[in-house]
């Protein structure tokens, strides 16, 4: 048994030695090997999320009322766990406002529903960028313990939400609820 083992972590040893003589680059290993958790961590992120803006998540403006906003952002299917909101004269993100958040305002004060959403949210959320790999998802997720984060393009515009869930989907964390 003891020399199965050496052989093993000799052989691996020696395939990790001639990747990197070789020069092998993750992108080359995510192209050979899209299959399996190391080959789904090299997918690029916007193939992993359910929730996209245009499609099923409707980004509101931040000067709404957080009821109108939530009125406005609910459409039919399935409801994503946050409501992302932004600036209305350039469509930026400015914050999120998670289910969570949305319990607390509510068992705190219901009258809080009328204040302005950007009064009541998480200003300057962690946020993924859309040319990101899922790994940096799963990496953000497992050390800040976010359940929804936003996913922006290069000009801080939402394009989609992750959820944790879609990531216990791909089988890349555990869902420990």
């Amino acid at each position: 048994m003891a020399s199965t083992t050496a052989t093993l972590a000799l052989g691996d040893a020696l395939a990790l030695c001639t990747s990197r003589v070789l020069g092998v680059s993750e992108a080359d290993f995510a192209r050979r090997h899209p299959g399996g958790s190391l080959g789904e961590l090299m997918k690029p992120l916007r193939g992993a999320l359910r929730f996209l803006v245009g499609q099923n998540l409707h980004p509101q403006p931040d000067n709404l009322s957080l009821a109108q906003a939530l009125r406005a952002a609910d459409v039919d299917g399935r409801r994503p766990g946050a409501l992302l909101l932004v600036d209305p004269r350039r469509g930026t993100l400015t914050g999120i406002l998670t289910d969570g958040d949305l319990r607390r305002i509510v068992l705190k004060d219901p009258a809080l529903l009328q204040r302005p959403a950007r009064d009541l949210m998480t200003r300057t959320p962690s946020t993924l960028r859309d040319t990101d790999l899922v790994r940096d998802a799963v990496r953000l997720v497992r050390q800040f313990r976010r359940d929804e984060v936003p996913v922006v393009d290069s000009t801080g515009r939402p394009v989609g939400l992750l959820d944790v869930q879609d990531l216990v989907a791909l089988r890349l964390v555990r869902d420990e609820s």
